[in-house]
């Protein structure tokens, strides 16, 4: 799992605090003029959506004409400004507030003489408007008190589940049993089917053909790396789904320390669908199923504890 969850986690601590911001700052509106913003940021949204669904500069600079000046008005009820709303203003007060980048226009000038510029350079002051709308909506929080309140709950119950999902994780593979064989290494002996490529028996499917099919050999195996020593306490081995059961019999599980001096832990005589061999804690590193014709099986896997 890696830390990557903890760095989730954080960044979802860090919305619930702007959630809870964003809940005192909705609060603080009457519904009027909470009325009167949404409506302003509506109309904004819908000449962006407008001026993105089409593929003219000129025409989507006209939708953009509409969409900035609502956006502005939508910011400018927002702080509750004093004096009347005037675009080119509400334009310099957002730069200066770093609502908008450094190098925003502070006038609408460009879209007044785009049409006197080619396409490229129409096309590159569309996507600066375009992105002026974006930042101005993004900063103006829009939304009523209980809708605020539903997403912070519902963040809340996404960080508390995230938590119970590490804990178990955490629990699961340090403290409990489990399949410690899950997509470690496989060496066999020459493979007669491919695919599979033998990784199969250890990718977690218990169900299916097989996962690994060697050649005819008189010292047939298929051996599984745990990558470091265990106390294993059992061995699982998930017999073929596809027919012909009993042609690896008899069959014989080993194990070893150090890949050289194997132990025979048990054979198989008898026709199996899951074979369970209890080792109770014996040491092993390498698990062998090994037999004198061919191996074919769905799956192996090894339980023990990290």
């Amino acid at each position: 799992m890696g830390l990557g969850w903890l760095g989730s986690f954080w960044a979802g601590l860090r919305e619930l605090a702007l959630l809870r911001d964003a809940e005192r700052i909705s609060r603080s509106f009457t519904p009027e003029r909470l009325s009167t913003m949404r409506h302003e940021r509506q109309r904004a949204k819908g000449y962006l959506r407008a001026a993105r669904r089409v593929a003219n500069p000129d025409i989507a600079l006209s939708m953009l004409d509409l969409a900035l000046p609502a956006a502005l008005s939508c910011a400018h009820i927002a702080r509750e400004a004093t004096e009347p709303f005037e675009a080119y203003a509400e334009l310099a007060w957002l730069a200066n507030e770093e609502v908008l980048p450094a190098n925003a226009p502070r006038t609408l000038d460009d879209r007044k003489t785009a049409s006197e510029r080619d396409f490229a350079a129409k096309e590159d002051i569309r996507d600066r408007i375009d992105d002026m709308v974006t930042r101005v909506l993004a900063s103006v929080e829009w939304r009523r008190p209980h809708e605020v309140r539903a997403l912070r709950w519902g963040r809340v119950a996404a960080i508390v589940l995230a938590v119970v999902l590490c804990v178990e994780h955490f629990a699961r593979t340090r403290w409990l049993v489990h399949d410690v064989a899950l997509h470690k290494p496989v060496t066999h002996t020459p493979l007669k089917i491919v695919p599979p490529e033998a990784d199969e028996v250890v990718d977690g499917k218990t169900r299916g053909t097989f996962g690994v099919h060697t050649l005819n050999d008189p010292h047939a195996f298929v051996k599984v790396d745990l990558l470091r020593e265990y106390a294993v306490r059992e061995v699982r081995v998930y017999n073929r789904g596809d027919g012909w059961f009993d042609d690896v019999l008899p069959l014989t599980l080993a194990v070893s320390t150090d890949d050289m001096t194997y132990k025979d832990v048990a054979t198989r005589t008898t026709h199996f669908d899951v074979w369970s061999v209890e080792l109770n804690g014996l040491p092993a590193r390498w698990v062998r199923v090994s037999n004198g014709s061919y191996i074919a099986l769905n799956e192996i896997e090894v339980y023990a504890r990290e």
